[in-house]
């Protein structure tokens, strides 16, 4: 029998988060140099259910994100929070990036408003749609991996085990594509040591 691993609640920058890894973000969030909302406010859905976003992020060029952070293994192609997160990016008109497990050398799936609403038939399997985003130091800061007629694909490889884009590349070559601050960001997510609650 597995046993559910619980989160760890974290104080940080002033926000008790529910798990450690929200407050790993944080921490990527403060040294990328955007600035953050945690839990901001809750929404009430056209289905009825009630959304509330882990962070509001606002990159140095004034672009909204929400994001959501799940564990490593959460899978987005099977999660029936996705129908959630696609009203939620309609009523907001902003999209929302789905940031699995820790920062790291990754894309992330993003939600976009523009992305129509999936139409299931009884019987058919659920539709999800994701673009494919990455974060850097430079605008536009979340960069699309379709954009520039793919010219980004080439620095990320398909884990087909767990479906993540992971950046294919040393920290030489992450350096120069995605910037400095990228690179600190992520160093500062995993080394930061943060105070038992």
């Amino acid at each position: 029998m597995d046993k559910e691993i619980k989160p760890i609640e974290t104080q940080y920058g002033g926000y008790k988060f529910r798990s450690r890894t929200e407050a790993r973000w944080a921490v990527f969030f403060d040294t990328i140099g955007f600035k953050w909302q945690y839990e901001e406010d809750g929404y009430e859905l056209a289905n009825g259910r009630w959304y509330l976003p882990d962070f509001k992020i606002i990159t140095p060029n004034q672009k909204i994100y929400y994001c959501e952070v799940k564990p490593i293994e959460f899978d987005n192609f099977e999660n029936d929070n996705i129908y959630d997160y696609r009203l939620f990016t309609k009523l907001v008109n902003k999209p929302i990036i789905i940031l699995t497990g820790q920062p790291s050398y990754m894309a992330y799936h993003l939600v976009s408003q523009k992305h129509e609403l999936p139409v299931n038939l009884p019987n058919e399997p659920k539709c999800s749609v994701f673009s494919l985003v990455f974060f850097k130091d430079w605008e536009p800061y979340i960069g699309n991996v379709g954009d520039d007629n793919a010219y980004w694909i080439h620095y990320f490889t398909l884990d087909e085990n767990s479906g993540h884009w992971h950046l294919n590349c040393d920290e030489r070559a992450a350096r120069k594509a995605f910037g400095d601050k990228y690179i600190k960001a992520i160093n500062a997510a995993k080394m930061e040591r943060f105070d038992k609650i």
